[in-house]
């Protein structure tokens, strides 16, 4: 026997001991690989935005409309929504004019979109709200703004 048998020997034994034989063959090849979480060069989650806001609705008496239950629509395609004609008008975001504006065309188009009337619905206002969520002094701080409101006619 020579010293590499010896040695293939040693390497073996000592493999046999590792309890974690299959997550050390995948880290290497997804080491290697380099697309494969969590050695992805793909920062989807390499870091996380100071701020992150979102949308929702409420009635005349800024009780939260549930638009998922009530127009079979979720917050996250109005969240797209409104970034998607925002940036129709401006590259940078932020403008309260033009949250404004883009929150009084989302609305027109729920309006239309799900017929929304006194006889379809109990509210006589619907308003959007922007709620951005941002960490300041070691806390979590919400802020809302009302972006556009519309009368239920």
């Amino acid at each position: 026997m020579g010293i590499s048998s010896t040695l293939f020997f040693s390497i073996a034994k000592l493999w046999n001991l590792v309890p974690a034989k299959l997550t050390i063959v995948v880290v290497i090849i997804s080491f290697s690989v380099g697309k494969i979480q969590p050695f992805s060069t793909f920062p989807v989650y390499s870091h996380i935005p100071p701020v992150s806001e979102y949308y929702y609705m409420t009635d005349e008496k800024d009780l939260i409309i549930p638009i998922a239950l009530k127009f079979d629509y979720d917050g996250g395609s109005l969240h797209k929504m409104i970034e998607y004609r925002y940036v129709q008008y401006s590259k940078t975001y932020g403008d309260p004019e033009i949250l404004n504006k883009v929150g009084l065309e989302t609305l027109d188009y729920l309006f239309e979109t799900f017929a929304i009337t006194s006889e379809t619905v109990s509210y006589k206002q619907i308003k959007i709200w922007n709620a951005k969520v941002k960490m300041m002094n070691d806390q979590i701080v919400v802020v809302h703004k009302e972006i556009a409101k519309m009368q239920v006619l």
